[in-house]
């Protein structure tokens, strides 16, 4: 096995049906990879499901919810000396119904009616979070960002993983919002503009000299003891 830092462990859509290199294979399940070790950190669930498959509370027998290479019977050529983990199965292996008790009724009951495709979609969402990646264009709502923290939570991670998921979904959403602003003020602008003959420039110096109102424009309104100017007054 390779260094516990440079380890990774593989999430699989689905069950590999050759057991081959991936690479020389052309059906081989869509997969995605974390570091062994930032993942087992914040999400401990998931190192407590390997070792309690080690100490028999967790059978898996034909390795369909958790593999591990180093104590296993099955050895698999598709991927080598890594870990891998076929969460939907997981989701519904005896070690999960048996552990329930201490997670939520209601994230439970969420993530088992959840299908495949909804499974994969969220898992791969949370994996990127842990490895540092971006991950936040795959979020459309808030509803969807719920369901990414229900994952977090069955995976076992604390407040302060979570936290870092709405943080970071957040903030993107803000500059979202104001390069939404900023496009959206430029291209009326560049409209009015477009409409006088002058160039946009122009447009806006000509729009303070006749007018006497407010621009936008941020460097004359920190300048500006005025603040907001209104016409008329």
């Amino acid at each position: 096995m390779p260094p516990l830092k440079d380890r990774r462990i593989y999430f699989l859509k689905r069950h590999e049906t050759l057991d081959v290199p991936y690479l020389a294979q052309t059906e081989f399940p869509e997969f995605i990879t974390v570091g062994e070790e930032r993942f087992f950190q914040m999400c401990p669930f998931a190192g407590f499901a390997f070792n309690g498959k080690r100490i028999g509370m967790l059978s898996d027998p034909d390795d369909k919810a958790i593999y591990d290479p180093e104590y296993t019977r099955n050895k698999k050529r598709c991927i080598g000396k890594a870990k891998i983990i076929y969460l939907a199965t997981l989701i519904d292996s005896t070690y999960f119904h048996a552990i329930r008790g201490s997670q939520s009724p209601y994230v439970i009951r969420i993530l088992c009616g959840w299908s495949i495709e909804k499974i994969w979609l969220n898992t791969r969402t949370w994996v990127l979070l842990v490895d540092g990646k971006s991950f936040e264009e795959r979020i459309s709502s808030e509803a969807e960002l719920d369901e990414v923290c229900m994952l977090g939570s069955f995976f076992g991670a604390n407040i302060e993983g979570i936290a870092l998921l709405w943080k970071r979904y957040r903030n993107h959403r803000l500059k979202e919002y104001h390069s939404h602003s900023i496009e959206t003020g430029d291209s009326l602008v560049n409209k009015r503009a477009l409409r006088s003959g002058l160039s946009p420039v122009d447009e806006a110096q000509s729009k303070r000299i006749r007018e006497n109102d407010y621009v936008a424009d941020e460097v004359q309104n920190v300048i500006s003891d005025l603040g907001w100017r209104h016409r008329d007054d």
